[in-house]
């Protein structure tokens, strides 16, 4: 009886800890403008950069990431999981952006209502005109149906494997593009005075 009790107290403990480990969940809501990633996203390293997509849903190593990812200098593939719920009856047109202009490779595979896996390049290593949005920085487009979804990002870069990964609503990606925009163009700004009042005082001192 005694042996009993312990093998059922261990078997809910474990189910315990194989629920803990597994990231919540982001409901989307079109009122906001970004959603914080901390606590959501898990991550799987394949060591031999070629796993599928089936053997990487199948592998056990998946894990939760305390932040960004963050794998430095690594040959290998880092996956990323997110899981997004979309609401009925809301906008349904949402972007995910890896926040790194020196990105090699990036991936998104995402599971359409008809049962087909879309798959979206970007990256330094893939061309331009192929990649879903026109950006400065390896940017997704989503556009999901109702219900639960799981979104597979695949990672490879000759750089550092450490970039910060951004979702945002619609609008609320074009008011960072504003901003970023703006930001630019006063540090670009800045330059051009320093190198006008430089040029004036050259002309003064001939």
């Amino acid at each position: 009886m005694w042996k009993q009790c312990c093998a059922v107290l261990a078997t809910l403990l474990l189910s315990a800890y194989a629920l803990a480990q597994a990231a919540a969940p982001i409901q989307l809501d079109a009122q906001r403008d970004e959603f914080a990633l901390t606590g959501h996203l898990e991550w799987l390293e394949d060591a031999s950069a070629r796993m599928t997509l089936a053997e990487v849903r199948a592998a056990p190593g998946w894990a939760v990431l305390p932040s960004i990812p963050n794998a430095g200098f690594t040959r290998s593939a880092l996956w990323i999981l997110l899981t997004v719920v979309q609401p009925p009856d809301s906008e349904t047109d949402w972007r995910l952006s890896i926040d790194d202009t020196l990105l090699n490779e990036a991936q998104l595979h995402v599971a359409l209502s008809d049962g087909r896996m879309e798959i979206q390049h970007a990256g330094h290593s893939v061309l331009r005109t192929e990649w879903p949005l026109d950006s400065r920085i390896p940017t997704f487009r989503l556009r999901l149906s109702p219900g639960k979804h799981d979104l597979y990002l695949r990672l490879q870069s000759q750089h550092t494997l450490s970039h910060p990964i951004r979702l945002h609503s619609i609008n609320g990606y074009i008011r960072q593009n504003g901003i970023e925009a703006l930001s630019f163009g006063a540090y670009f700004g800045v330059f051009a005075v320093v190198i006008l009042l430089q040029f004036a005082f050259w002309l003064a001192g001939r």
